[in-house]
């Protein structure tokens, strides 16, 4: 991880053009009703640590903004996380703020109802809100999240949320791209999507389970990079995976890992070995199988067409 940005007095003069675009946007959602600046031209972020929220914070930061973190705790969210959130906001020097907002209270987000998303950000979003004061809110939804199926953002426009990645264009590559570009660390990261979407919709999610869910993925993760630092492999080029849910069971759940990799590093008879030995730390969660899919994201979306 790097060190905190020393901002140049003209951070845009070499800057690359997509920035700017993005400095524009970041200028008008800024602004007061009556068009004033800010004095100091500052903004929150809803901050998880991923990729996303992370070049939108640091892109901020070189830019000049003032910029403050918010980040939501809860049993959909990883202890990991959490813990890489706050730690990535004091290398760079940026306040951060935490929530707990806990989207189990919300019986639509327990059932898994198909607009699970759109509830349960709107429960989050709403404390995000108040916690942001007279600061604008900005999220780190980008424009590749338009071609998906993806509820959540329809709460954001209700709520008046600013999704300046979006509304300046950047796609997810152009994200890893200028974010290396622009000298952030690890602009390889892979998404890390709430735990509430390894449930199929129609399955009651439990506090119980997010947990099982969230020490299985850390055991995993360990797992996946020793094999893929055995195998040579770079950060972005090693393994990506989820474990998911596939029905709920008498003493917990029937569990499938999926993984996503360029590599074969994963397809050996020890590796499934590996993997099982993983589960019987988490005795809650049986595990099924081991599948390799093209794609990870949006696999209930798919599967409930």
């Amino acid at each position: 991880m790097t060190g905190a940005v020393t901002l140049s007095p003209d951070p845009l003069k070499y800057a690359p053009a997509q920035l700017k675009d993005l400095d524009d946007v970041l200028r008008a959602g800024c602004s007061t009703s009556s068009g004033e600046r800010r004095a100091k031209r500052g903004l929150a972020i809803a901050f998880s640590g991923g990729l996303d929220s992370r070049f939108l914070a640091f892109a901020a930061q070189r830019l000049g903004y003032s910029v403050t973190l918010l980040h939501v705790r809860g049993p959909h969210v990883t202890p990991q996380e959490s813990a890489f959130a706050q730690s990535w906001a004091a290398v760079h020097t940026l306040p951060l703020i935490n929530l707990f907002v806990d989207p189990l209270e919300d019986e639509r987000v327990v059932t898994n109802h198909k607009l699970r998303c759109y509830f349960c950000k709107k429960l989050l979003f709403k404390a995000l809100l108040c916690a942001s004061g007279a600061l604008p809110l900005c999220d780190g939804t980008h424009a590749s999240d338009t071609t998906g199926y993806r509820p959540g953002r329809m709460a954001l426009r209700e709520l008046g949320i600013h999704s300046p990645l979006e509304t300046s264009g950047f796609k997810k590559h152009d994200i890893r791209r200028v974010g290396a570009e622009i000298g952030m660390d690890m602009p390889w990261q892979k998404a890390r999507p709430c735990l509430l979407t390894r449930f199929p919709y129609g399955v009651c999610a439990d506090a119980y389970l997010l947990h099982a869910l969230a020490e299985a993925e850390e055991q995993l993760a360990a797992l996946l990079n020793t094999y893929s630092r055995n195998a040579g492999l770079s950060c972005g080029d090693d393994p990506d995976f989820r474990v998911r849910i596939l029905a709920l069971t008498p003493s917990g759940a029937d569990v499938e890992i999926h993984i996503r990799e360029k590599n074969c590093v994963t397809r050996s008879a020890a590796f499934l070995e590996e993997c099982r030995l993983v589960f019987t730390k988490t005795p809650s969660l049986r595990l099924l199988n081991v599948r390799h899919l093209k794609t990870l994201s949006g696999y209930f979306d798919k599967m409930s067409k």
